[in-house]
């Protein structure tokens, strides 16, 4: 970033030297505050090839890195950026980056909306979401191009917490529907006319500040809700809050143990309002009391399932753990020292 100018700046580098390899300005004087990057290597020869970050106003940027000098790195898309939130939407953290579940055709950016940094900010109560944009065809991504998935009102409790979940609106669910399942369209309809998903946030006072994460096919945000009644005392409560990456649907296997007893099945669904009735609906989303960090995560066996807990820290100093379901995909080694 760059203060007294009100410019978001990109700044490249050299991680053995510390020079200064390239700054590419992002957009406009209306760019101001660049979140944390996202690098990818698109070619496979382990150097960064576009990375993308949002501003305090609500842009997706994607930065091109691919040419061989520096000096031609710049804005991809002429300079525009990749997609729009709108005004009161801030991007103050990292987004995530997956390459798209269909082959050769582009990647998947998740990130969510929302500030936690001035005195000011506690008291902010616009609508903020979680976002899956579909990067590819080097073209803008419009909101009218997205699906709209719900967070379902109200909630449900169980093993001595509380959940919330949210529709299935690409392709039908697994578990039992919810009458905010519909309008639906099937995964091909879904490929053919849109450009990734969002999910509004539901309550008053809801933001993400905390990195989006992907994991196993699912994008994972962690929510806060501050209590703005004193700016001086972080407290409030958060959501752990998990979607298919890919469509924005409530995850189809079990997302997490509910019951506790270390074992991921239909036994940790919970009836919902909203629900037809005709039984459990999977969860997308648990709540913790205090402002919670970004989850790490420490993966488990049961047999041949893997499962994998999930810790966060708290305002309150609590550190919580829930297990959950591991996703699909599969543990590759992603790096090795040779040791003579």
């Amino acid at each position: 970033n760059s203060p007294g100018r009100d410019r978001a700046l990109l700044y490249v580098i050299d991680a053995e030297t510390g020079a200064l390899v390239r700054k590419i300005d992002a957009g406009t004087a209306a760019s101001i505050g660049l979140s944390a990057p996202a690098a990818i290597d698109v070619d496979g020869d382990d150097i960064v090839d576009a990375v993308y970050a949002g501003d305090l106003n609500g842009k997706l940027w994607k930065f091109d890195l691919s040419a061989v000098s520096p000096d031609d790195w710049a804005l991809a898309l002429g300079g525009e950026a990749l997609f729009d939130a709108g005004a009161g939407k801030a991007i103050t953290s990292r987004p995530d980056v997956t390459r798209m579940a269909k082959p050769n055709l582009g990647y998947l950016v998740t990130f969510g909306t929302g500030r936690y940094l001035s005195p000011n900010d506690p008291g902010r109560t616009g609508g903020q979401a979680a976002y899956g944009i579909w990067d590819k065809d080097g073209t803008v991504v419009t909101a009218d191009q997205l699906q709209e998935q719900l967070i379902v009102a109200g909630t449900a409790t169980g093993g001595g917490d509380t959940y919330r979940t949210s529709t299935h609106r690409v392709d039908p669910p697994t578990d039992s529907p919810l009458t905010d399942d519909l309008p639906m369209i099937t995964r091909d309809t879904y490929y053919a006319t849109k450009r990734g998903w969002f999910v509004a946030l539901p309550t008053r006072g809801e933001r993400i500040v905390a990195d989006a994460r992907i994991r196993g096919g699912r994008a994972i945000f962690t929510s806060i809700i501050p209590d703005n009644s004193d700016i001086c005392q972080p407290t409030g409560s958060s959501w752990v809050q998990e979607f298919d990456v890919f469509t924005g649907n409530r995850p189809d296997l079990p997302t997490f143990d509910v019951n506790g007893d270390g074992v991921l099945n239909s036994d940790d669904f919970l009836v919902f309002p909203g629900g037809d009735g005709s039984g459990s609906t999977n969860t997308s989303g648990w709540r913790s009391q205090g402002l919670a960090s970004g989850p790490v995560f420490q993966v488990v066996k049961n047999g041949s399932r893997k499962i994998e807990n999930k810790y966060i820290t708290t305002s309150e100093g609590n550190v919580r753990k829930k297990g959950e379901d591991a996703g699909y995909g599969s543990d590759v080694r992603v790096m090795w020292r040779v040791v003579q």
